[in-house]
């Protein structure tokens, strides 16, 4: 049920097992990498939704399409979401 001990935390260093379920540590990660707490994903989501009113015209998966060919990924798959999102919104 709990993850091994030995198991790090990769943001705070500290065992997962005293924080595995709520992370606090991970609310501090740096705003290039992905929406963890719903309140990111809510960001994330009134986000995307306002750059793709700008382009009323596209699909929603055409936009993200379009927009990931800015960043450094290849995949859609890899891109992290605040760049993502940033690529939209620059688009």
């Amino acid at each position: 049920m709990y993850p091994d001990p030995a198991i790090l935390c990769p943001v705070c260093n500290n065992a997962l097992r005293h924080h595995w379920r709520s992370r606090p540590c991970l609310e501090h990660m740096k705003p290039n990498t992905r929406a963890i707490t719903p309140e990111q994903k809510d960001e994330v989501m009134r986000r995307l939704l306002l750059a793709w009113k700008k382009h009323p015209a596209q699909r929603l998966g055409q936009l993200l399409w379009n927009a990931n060919s800015q960043t450094n990924q290849a995949d859609l798959f890899y891109v992290e979401d605040y760049e993502l999102v940033r690529a939209t919104e620059e688009f």
